[in-house]
């Protein structure tokens, strides 16, 4: 299965484009609602109850994300989707969990599973958006070492790809990213998307 690494801003974007247009701006790419009260009242009038519930207290905690990913990987249980026992955080970004598949079936994910998003998606993103992302040590200092060795140098309170890429030009950015891609795959190698 090939791999990759895209920014999570994309599958946002990707996703609210999908569903639906989001009620507020937030100041968060990431995190489409303007608060945590706001993603519940969206998620509640969207018909997403569980997800409402989870977020009903105003708060998007790891174990409301948990409870949600639960949620996620059993609708797809019952497509015939079958997970490895691993639940993987996203070593870019040190908050996106990524689940093990062992069975993938024959379903056209774009239709008949979009429906275990409902469990899912407004908890994900209220849950990244609302929580400080802090790249694995050990591959930041991987890509660091990667992008010295092409004479970029990355500041020590660089903790982010984000800030990693801030205010470089273009050549440059594209070495750390291919810094990062590269090193994610070295280091992680069974895991099989990551994003930031």
């Amino acid at each position: 299965m090939k791999r990759s690494v895209i920014p999570a801003i994309a599958v946002a974007v990707l996703a609210l484009t999908s569903c639906a247009t989001a009620p507020e701006e937030a100041p968060d790419p990431y995190f489409a609602f303007s608060s945590v009260e706001s993603a519940a009242q969206y998620a509640e009038a969207k018909g997403h109850t569980q997800q409402a519930a989870l977020l009903a207290d105003g708060e998007a905690t790891e174990e409301d994300y948990r409870a949600a990913n639960s949620l996620f990987r059993g609708c797809l249980e019952e497509l015939g989707y079958r997970f490895g026992p691993d639940i993987a955080v996203d070593p870019i970004n040190g908050l996106q969990l990524h689940n093990t598949w062992e069975v993938v079936p024959e379903v056209n994910v774009a239709t008949e599973a979009e429906h275990c998003q409902d469990a899912f998606d407004t908890v994900e993103m209220s849950y990244i958006g609302t929580h400080e992302k802090r790249m694995d040590a050990a591959l930041r200092a991987s890509v660091e070492m990667c992008a010295s060795s092409h004479g970029i140098e990355i500041g020590d309170d660089a903790m982010t790809i984000d800030a990693m890429l801030e205010e470089r030009g273009d050549d440059q950015r594209a070495t750390i990213e291919g810094c990062l891609f590269s090193e994610t795959e070295r280091l992680f190698p069974a895991l099989e998307f990551a994003g930031y």
